[in-house]
């Protein structure tokens, strides 16, 4: 009787399905809840309780800060966000292969003293991570030294590990530790304060890198030079160095470059944007601004000669354009815009974001549309439009020699009244389009405006 009242007893026990999960699908979970939330799963079960320790991912983001933060004001204690992390490394004990570091300011108004992270990346050297994300909060940016208030640490060279490396807001001091990553694939700064030498030799001895992107960084010398044999991806945004110099042709794929670099390709004295393009033979993405600085005039800050009316090489490869700052009424600007398209025989894809500029420029019409036709442009794009008589030119323009075109889509600028709105969308009704069945449409700013 006793043997079957246990019987009972154990049948009718529910399962524990949380013990019994397997150990990669304990990991998956793990790796998709923020750190605290993987931490507190220890209580679940026995079979968790030490489950976090080994997680892949660690990350001290902006969840993690809020967590630990006074609920009140905010504030995040210097003592406890450096003991907590330190408590986090102390326990883990698997491999590792993402760190998410967010320096939080404290909540300080006036400089104070600065957080070491120099025992965590020696932590982060010895097991081998792949990934390493610092990201310094804007309190820190703005103590002062400017930009990048927080200098890291020269021994983050020495996880020789990394695949991919994303810092912001900080300070690389040049220095003999300095050197580059063997196994880098990707290097993201943003609002990085670096001396382009020390630049140089972190992408030179980076032989794997394959995507660069430099945005508001402060490189303080005038000059930078590119060399990166595997470079598939190049997105330079930044107000200097004024002059970018390329070894030798990118196998590029994707490539973002700022107007007012000018740049020079095997060191010869008269290169400019037009001859870094055709040294980039085989992009297919091509975004450039055209916004200048006041000091010169784009014609000047551009080309040392005329725009061609074609490259000297052809953009075979060239798929979809996007220029920012373009100006209609900048005759220099629709003068390369053309020679772009006439040299893009691939081209399929245009988005053009326009800007006003009030210049002594010829009259756009001297352009000419002749031999500007395109056998292959079939979406347009063209954001902060205005209607006014330039504009209204370039998109008749655009739109009788695009001899494919499926699509133009036009979006309004913000400050446009409805009175100049409703005369405009007359006027691009009546317009000859080179296809007849080319749907020409316009939304308002802030509407979905994907082409």
């Amino acid at each position: 009787m006793a043997a079957e009242k246990k019987r009972s007893s154990t049948k009718l026990k529910p399962d524990d399905a949380f013990s019994n999960l397997d150990s990669s699908v304990i990991e998956n979970i793990l790796g998709r809840l923020p750190l605290f939330d993987a931490v507190l799963t220890s209580e679940l079960s026995p079979n968790w309780r030490h489950a976090w320790k080994g997680i892949g991912r660690l990350k001290f983001d902006k969840d993690f800060l809020d967590y630990i933060s006074d609920d009140n004001e905010r504030i995040v204690s210097r003592d406890m966000y450096a003991c907590v992390v330190d408590r986090v490394l102390f326990l883990h004990n698997g491999p590792l292969h993402e760190f998410v570091l967010l320096i939080p300011d404290y909540g300080w108004g006036l400089p104070g003293p600065i957080l070491d992270i120099s025992p965590w990346l020696s932590f982060l050297s010895r097991t081998k991570v792949e990934s390493l994300t610092i990201q310094v909060c804007q309190g820190f940016s703005d103590l002062p030294g400017g930009v990048g208030g927080y200098q890291i640490p020269s021994c983050l060279f020495s996880c020789a590990g990394l695949k991919h490396l994303k810092l912001s807001s900080c300070v690389i001091e040049a220095s003999r530790q300095v050197t580059g990553f063997s196994r880098l694939t990707s290097l993201d700064f943003y609002r990085v304060d670096v001396s382009s030498g020390t630049l140089e030799t972190i992408i030179g001895n980076s032989p794997l890198l394959e995507k660069l992107s430099l945005r508001d960084c402060d490189i303080m010398e005038d000059s930078l030079l590119i060399n990166g044999p595997e470079l598939r991806l190049l997105d330079v945004q930044c107000p200097y160095p004024r002059e970018l110099q390329l070894q030798r042709p990118l196998n590029v794929v994707s490539v973002t470059v700022m107007q007012m670099l000018v740049v020079q390709v095997d060191n010869s004295n008269t290169s400019n944007l037009v001859d870094f393009l055709c040294h980039l033979p085989v992009a297919e993405d091509v975004s450039l601004d055209l916004i200048c600085d006041n000091e010169k005039p784009f014609s000047e800050t551009f080309t040392s000669y005329n725009i061609p009316r074609k490259l000297p090489v052809a953009l075979e490869s060239m798929k979809k354009l996007t220029i920012e700052g373009l100006s209609p009424n900048d005759a220099d600007h629709i003068s390369y815009l053309l020679c772009l398209i006439r040299s893009s025989p691939a081209l399929t894809t245009l988005e053009l974001r326009l800007c006003m500029f009030i210049n002594d420029v010829n009259e756009v019409e001297a352009q000419g549309t002749d031999e500007a036709s395109s056998n292959s442009l079939q979406a347009i794009k063209i954001t902060h439009f205005r209607g006014t008589n330039h504009e209204m030119m370039l998109v008749k323009c655009l739109i009788s020699c695009c001899v494919k075109l499926k699509t133009m889509h036009i979006i309004g600028h913000r400050l446009m009244q409805d009175g100049q709105e409703a005369r405009m969308l007359k006027e691009l009704v009546r317009l000859r389009r080179a296809p007849a069945d080319a749907d020409l449409i316009y939304t308002e700013h802030g509407e979905d405006a994907t082409l």
